[in-house]
């Protein structure tokens, strides 16, 4: 999917006109500030409309379940969305092209002779089991006690071309995740969730999800199973500057690449720790990038007991490049690094090029009807490719999901049918928090 850039371009346009003119008429200058504060809104209001349109057209028809004006809101904080990581490229550094693409066409003529693009499972490597771990206590603000779990990553870029520059990033080499454990009753069944691009703050992250329809700590609470919310490379305590996500796209093809290799490698150290610790029963679930962390992970695990990628970003190379300004596109075609170039720089950890190894049953995909971050066509794409399971088209966006119950509904009854169906008991619907245990323990 390639959508019209205009749409994005007006409703940024009238946002920032729109400030501009309520700030003009707040200094004095009120009549001909409110006609380009109004200027802006109708700009908004058309380029929304528009690219709701184009959503529409795309996808065969909206989903049912909300009103067009709430859809319209939806695709317009996508464009917001959109616009900023757009205006975000225009301060970024840029990774020195000529070279990188130098670099990426080494690692892709090596991987060709290595076979991977035919078995791209190869290039994830099993990790060594995970020993030593260091959990303290964590106050999550609205939801209680938690355990802040950190260890060592001890992932290695495979590729020599960055192997330095993805060392140079000390506090990337250490894996976070929180964990919500029940008091009583033993190891109960866990979902691993993983964050978006973009977040990863410990502190915030789960009372910003349960305002958009996805309350990790109500799972935990009401249906009994424990989760643990595993930060990203490059993300939150582990992010290459002030910025969460700093580091992971814009620094190097290559480095995207290793990113996304460290993230499935994090999530199956992780999942070894836990099933050492006697869980009974796996599942994941991932928003946005990480959804495609989910579903790479569902890819390589036949044992996971649930599988939900939801508002997955399956095509990153797409989300990418519809982010550069067209400025910044010719700069990195002119450097022989394309849309194509990139893609291929990340294939080995595209969804769509790996065999789904959870089992069909515990496959569930959730995707927004008019998401203009990653489209739904790209979720279907994946659909497909994964026997058409189980799905949920939310009405909304990438930001604005409209989901409400009925996603919370379907939420649930998967992780029924599923996850909790893997416990040979049932178990308690509700439960505290596991005692924060002492602040070292090795596993």
């Amino acid at each position: 999917m390639n959508p019209n850039p205009w749409p994005r371009r007006m409703v940024g346009a009238g946002v920032l006109a729109a400030l501009g003119g309520s700030l003009i008429a707040g200094i004095g200058a009120a009549p001909s500030g409110w006609l380009v504060a109004v200027a802006g809104v109708v700009a908004l209001l058309i380029g929304s409309r528009q690219a709701l349109a184009q959503s529409g057209a795309a996808s065969g028809g909206l989903a049912p379940g909300a009103h067009p004006r709430a859809q319209q809101a939806a695709v317009a904080a996508d464009l917001l969305l959109a616009a900023a990581w757009e205006a975000g490229t225009l301060v970024r550094r840029v990774p020195a092209l000529p070279r990188a693409a130098q670099d990426v066409a080494s690692a892709v003529a090596r991987w060709r002779d290595r076979g991977l693009f035919d078995r791209p499972a190869d290039a994830h490597l099993l990790p060594p089991p995970l020993e030593k771990a260091h959990l303290e206590p964590f106050q999550v603000p609205g939801v209680g006690t938690a355990e802040h779990l950190v260890f060592a990553s001890e992932y290695e870029a495979a590729d020599p071309e960055i192997t330095a520059l993805y060392r140079a990033n000390v506090a990337n080499q250490s894996a976070h995740a929180l964990l919500f454990r029940h008091r009583n009753g033993g190891p109960r069944p866990t979902l691993i969730a993983i964050h978006g691009f973009g977040m990863g703050r410990l502190a915030v992250d789960l009372t910003w999800l349960r305002l958009r329809g996805l309350d990790l700590a109500g799972l935990h609470r009401d249906l009994g199973i424990d989760v643990a919310y595993l930060i990203l490379p490059f993300h939150g305590p582990r992010a290459g500057g002030a910025v969460s996500g700093t580091g992971f796209f814009d620094a190097h093809p290559l480095v995207a690449a290793a990113a996304l290799g460290q993230a499935v490698w994090d999530v199956r150290r992780l999942a070894g720790w836990l099933r050492a610790q006697g869980v009974p029963a796996l599942g994941v679930q991932g928003l946005s990038l990480g959804g495609c962390v989910a579903a790479l992970y569902a890819s390589l695990d036949a044992s996971l007991a649930c599988a939900m990628p939801m508002i997955p970003a399956v095509d990153l190379a797409g989300v990418f490049w519809r982010q550069l300004p067209e400025t910044r596109r010719r700069e990195w075609e002119g450097a022989g690094l394309g849309r194509e170039q990139i893609a291929q720089a990340w294939s080995l950890h595209a969804p769509l090029r790996h065999r789904p190894q959870a089992p069909h049953a515990a496959r569930m995909i959730v995707a927004g009807a008019v998401d203009q971050v990653a489209p739904l066509a790209d979720a279907r794409a994946l659909w497909s490719h994964w026997g058409e399971p189980a799905a949920h088209w939310m009405p909304g966006g990438h930001l604005l999901w409209l989901g409400g119950a009925p996603l919370q509904q379907h939420l649930r009854a998967h992780l029924r049918a599923t996850l909790l169906a893997a416990q040979p008991a049932a178990l308690p619907s509700l439960s505290r928090f596991r005692a924060a245990p002492p602040p070292s323990v090795a596993s």
